[in-house]
């Protein structure tokens, strides 16, 4: 059986089981195969992995009648499609990221289910773990001691008492806090907290806690809504409602790569009259679209808002100072 063949019988079995009185027509255009192909397929299900697979005419479909007494041959195993195998692999990344204390005494079960799912008819999973990597950039080292506690309450809604190094004022202090949502963004972990010290929403790096405890005191519930108006509106994690939006221009050479990344899901792009990508892109907080744009160099430019634009031009300002005041020795 071929590869090809073998991916239209996953396909069309996932397809027949999901979808309750899936027609032909329907099977058809969604496997890109004839008829007659349709009508071989289904029959060799049937016969060969006997397949509980019939055409039910009140419904005009093909249906799935498992009836608790299935005990059909399995299908040879599956190539995951592109999507399916980068999920896996960052669910996989994710738990290895952790801690090795973590993954050891409560983690490693999963990624054993994990291993079982990555088991192919091509590659064993260590095998497809080495071929097929994710790479993360700028990640920062995580205090994984106190990943499980912050999991645990958000789970069991408690507040937790904590000791947080803010690396901006470069000062830590005391907070009590109501955990809502953990978020991993750009290989890094963070808490969306209620601060009931500051009385509002509040990010925090989970790599600077320096102690947790949880309490036994309930957390303050913040609906969902709020937390994804007050956090996902905006541009990465330096979010909030007050969105604004910025519009930068890449140079031509630089257009051909800019042009296929996703900066937001709500982005705006057109390519202009000389073959400029001009790309916009909605933002709350100044900080972080001004270090993405930075990393493009003389490859960018930013149209507006004036303030990004400014903060831009004087971060260029200073590095190009820096170079020409500390001039290195020979």
């Amino acid at each position: 059986m071929s590869r090809s063949q073998l991916d239209r019988y996953h396909q069309l079995t996932s397809l027949i089981r999901q979808r309750r009185g899936a027609s032909r027509e329907f099977l058809q255009h969604e496997l890109g195969i004839s008829r007659a192909t349709l009508t071989r397929y289904i029959s060799e299900l049937r016969d060969i992995y006997d397949y509980p697979i019939r055409f039910d005419r009140g419904i005009g479909g093909y249906v799935w009648e498992d009836k608790g007494y299935y005990r059909g041959r399995d299908l040879p195993g599956v190539w995951y499609s592109e999507e399916q195998i980068h999920a896996l692999l960052a669910m996989d990344a994710l738990i290895q990221d952790l801690s090795p204390e973590l993954i050891s005494r409560t983690i490693q079960p999963i990624r054993d289910q994990l291993s079982k799912a990555l088991e192919s008819a091509s590659a064993k999973p260590d095998e497809l773990r080495r071929r097929v990597k994710l790479i993360s950039t700028s990640r920062r080292k995580l205090l994984g001691a106190y990943f499980p506690e912050l999991a645990s309450a958000i789970v069991t809604r408690r507040r937790v008492r904590m000791r947080y190094y803010a690396r901006i004022r470069d000062q830590e202090s005391e907070r009590e806090v109501s955990p809502q949502r953990l978020i991993n963004y750009r290989s890094n972990w963070y808490l969306e907290a209620w601060c009931h010290r500051a009385e509002g929403l509040r990010n925090f790096s989970v790599d600077c806690i320096r102690e947790l405890n949880v309490l036994e005191t309930s957390c303050r519930e913040i609906p969902l809504d709020v937390l994804e108006q007050q956090f996902d509106a905006g541009y990465g994690l330096y979010s909030g409602p007050e969105t604004q939006w910025a519009k930068l221009r890449f140079t031509v050479a630089q257009s051909r790569w800019a042009r296929d990344e996703i900066w937001h899901p709500m982005q705006r792009g057109t390519v202009d009259a000389e073959g400029h990508w001009v790309l916009e892109v909605p933002f709350a907080d100044v900080q972080e679209i001004q270090m993405e744009v930075l990393r493009f160099g003389p490859s960018i430019e930013v149209l507006a808002p004036a303030e990004l634009r400014d903060r831009v031009a004087k971060t260029l300002g200073d590095a190009a100072r820096q170079y020409k005041i500390k001039r290195l020795k020979k």
